[in-house]
């Protein structure tokens, strides 16, 4: 679709504690609001953000118009989209894995134009890889 999608190296390795499934949904459905934003030969990036307190932080950011500052508040509410044709789950959906894995969501405005949203989860610990969501 004439995007620039890319998934930084930095994320390599990376492993939260999750379901996997759920975590991977809440991923995707991020990467698909952005790709859809940012739009034809827009550009996608996703990458590790920082953090030092056990949670790891993934951003998902995009090149679009950006998040109306009136419609910030509301964006992980149910039913609320700005998308004709929307059904206002997606991000409901993502805000509510977050929680349930003990972890946040947040959204903004990009530097330069266009949304951010990070994903923050806790990191995996070394004796609970095996339930643990990998991201590569």
């Amino acid at each position: 679709s004439g995007i620039d999608f890319q998934v930084d190296e930095s994320l390599n390795g990376v492993s939260v504690q999750g379901d996997a499934g759920r975590v991977e949904r809440a991923l995707l459905n991020l990467s698909f609001n952005a790709i859809e934003a940012a739009g034809q030969g827009g550009r996608v990036w996703v990458r590790r953000g920082d953090r030092e307190d056990g949670l790891i932080a993934i951003l998902v950011e995009d090149n679009g118009p950006g998040i109306a500052p009136a419609a910030l508040h509301k964006i992980f509410n149910p039913f609320f989209t700005t998308k004709d044709g929307g059904t206002g789950l997606g991000l409901a959906i993502v805000h509510s894995i977050a929680e349930s894995h003990g972890g946040f969501v947040r959204a903004g405005s990009r530097p330069g134009g266009g949304a951010s949203f990070v994903l923050t989860l806790p990191a995996a610990q070394m004796q609970t890889m095996r339930s643990s969501a990998s991201l590569r």
